[in-house]
């Protein structure tokens, strides 16, 4: 990891963006660029007059005020690593970030997670995490009590190419996560079987999950040669994968969980969503999203 990009808090707020950047840069020695965005509806009191009749635009005040904000703070909290900063004076934070990162390459994209999503709100998070082919390390303000463990959620059963690909780059990531925090990784798997299935007894449910089980561990044998993970850290339980993911994050106290996104867009993302979302609506962790 060479080149991190930070979306800063609001002023006035705690940097938890920053400061995890500042952690992940320091073990991979990366410089970081910081964004922070300004904006304000100001058609209606676009100047204002001081008493000596000069004409002063607010707009150029407002960014004024965000700049010698963030050089306050760099002044209270001297760092080591390579920082780089700007303010932009933006309304749609998520669209700014896509196009920056078609002129700039970067490795990852660190900002505090705000979560809450309605019908008609998409927030900036849930439209980078749909629509960013760079991977979005999401910071809990949660204060959770952690361990060094990075969690990996996996589709170990799938057959198509996509999602193949996906798990592969989720490992990759994860695994690399894990090295450079000096963490353990943990893998886990939800077996999903319907309600109604299991409401009328279509099945042996207890045949069926050992069924699964047994075929994910064999499908998981070789990625985890290829890693060095320890088969016992490969964790499956039936339940939907929301639940079981966070189930198993809050038993490990993993302090980041690594899922992937197949980028649903739209109202198909809003009506059918990704599971990765609802990983993420109930996640009290940090996480990467893949």
């Amino acid at each position: 990891m060479k080149h991190i990009l930070v979306i800063a808090d609001h002023a006035g707020s705690e940097q938890h963006a920053f400061e995890k950047a500042l952690e992940l840069a320091r073990l991979t020695i990366a410089d970081i660029h910081v964004v922070s965005f300004c904006y304000e509806p100001l058609s209606d009191v676009q100047y204002q007059y001081h008493t000596n009749n000069t004409q002063v635009d607010l707009k150029s005040l407002v960014i004024k005020a965000s700049e010698e904000h963030w050089e306050s703070y760099l002044g209270s909290h001297p760092v080591k690593e390579q920082v780089s900063h700007e303010v932009v004076w933006e309304k749609y934070i998520h669209e700014w970030i896509l196009e920056h990162c078609k002129t700039r390459h970067y490795d990852l994209i660190v900002k505090t997670g705000h979560r809450s999503e309605k019908f008609f709100y998409t927030p900036t998070d849930w439209q980078l995490f749909r629509e960013s082919t760079i991977p979005v390390y999401c910071v809990s303000k949660k204060p959770v009590d952690t361990k060094k463990v990075i969690l990996v959620a996996l589709d170990l059963r799938t057959k198509q190419r996509e999602k193949l690909l996906l798990n592969n780059r989720l490992l990759e990531a994860a695994f690399q996560l894990a090295v450079q925090t000096d963490s353990v990784l943990h893998c886990c798997y939800a077996i999903a079987i319907p309600r109604l299935v299991k409401d009328l007894d279509m099945i042996d449910v207890t045949a069926k999950v050992h069924e699964v089980e047994k075929e994910v561990r064999t499908q998981a044998a070789a990625w985890f040669d290829i890693y060095d993970i320890d088969k016992k850290h490969l964790h499956i339980k039936q339940g939907t994968p929301a639940n079981v993911v966070n189930d198993f994050a809050r038993k490990l106290k993993a302090q980041c969980v690594v899922v992937g996104s197949m980028g649903r867009v739209g109202i198909k993302g809003k009506l059918i969503g990704n599971t990765a979302e609802k990983v993420i609506q109930q996640a009290v962790a940090d996480l990467l999203v893949i």
